[in-house]
């Protein structure tokens, strides 16, 4: 994966942080929360948000800063809408389920897309109370797409910059299963970042999948055109057939 130029900044001008946390990842990481498979991803989540808070570090590129990840986000938003807007996708009247709300980024986006019946899931709790002060007309739980099964049926289901943390082909096929299940008839998932191939990282946590992947566990579902979504990544929308 090519590094930004932010993080050879960073190197530059951070040595000491930046190798601290490249041993973190290669080292410490696999000690902590490797399983057999993949790693504690509860666990794992759980520890990240704690040590950064409601900073986009918490769920962005812990490499780059606050602002770079800020950057990213509000351009990964950009493309979020524009499939929304080329698709006609109506979040306004829609019954949206949002997998992986972390620091609530894209919770606000939906809200201030006119979204009003909303359910958001994450693997950790750390964030969910402030987040339910925050969007009190909202519903927030604590689940594992990969592992408990989501109740419910909704039009559209927002999975941003999640999958590419589910690591295990086992936990991947019952996630896609599980989103497959909630998804009404004539609704449609979003899902990113996908790969052109799936290919695993050297990173303990991430592992990005291909549209193809996607694709096999969607048959009789439409699998829209991929659009640009980062570097080398694309953003993908399923509609289930009605």
């Amino acid at each position: 994966m090519k590094i930004p130029k932010s993080i050879y900044s960073r190197l530059r001008h951070d040595p000491i942080g930046t190798l601290r946390l490249v041993v973190r990842y290669s080292v410490i990481d696999r000690l902590m929360y490797f399983e057999h498979g993949g790693y504690d991803a509860r666990r794992y989540w759980q520890d990240r948000f704690l040590r950064h808070g409601f900073s986009l570090l918490a769920v962005g590129h812990e490499g780059l800063s606050e602002e770079d990840n800020r950057e990213n986000y509000f351009s990964a938003r950009a493309v979020f809408l524009d499939f929304c807007a080329q698709h006609e996708i109506a979040l306004s009247s829609a019954k949206v389920l949002e997998v992986g709300c972390g620091t609530g980024f894209y919770t606000g986006t939906l809200r201030d897309s006119g979204v009003t019946d909303y359910v958001g899931i994450d693997i950790a709790d750390v964030f969910l109370p402030r987040l339910r002060g925050d969007y009190p007309e909202y519903e927030f739980l604590q689940r594992d797409v990969t592992a408990d099964p989501i109740g419910g049926c909704f039009d559209v289901i927002v999975m941003m910059d999640v999958i590419q943390h589910i690591v295990s082909r086992s936990r991947f096929r019952f996630a896609m299963e599980n989103l497959k299940r909630c998804l009404a008839d004539n609704g449609v998932l979003i899902i990113a970042p996908v790969g052109n191939i799936n290919k695993k990282s050297g990173k303990l946590f991430i592992r990005l999948w291909s549209r193809d992947d996607i694709a096999r566990s969607f048959t009789e579902c439409r699998v829209y055109e991929p659009i640009r979504y980062g570097d080398g990544t694309w953003l993908v929308g399923i509609r289930k057939a009605g």
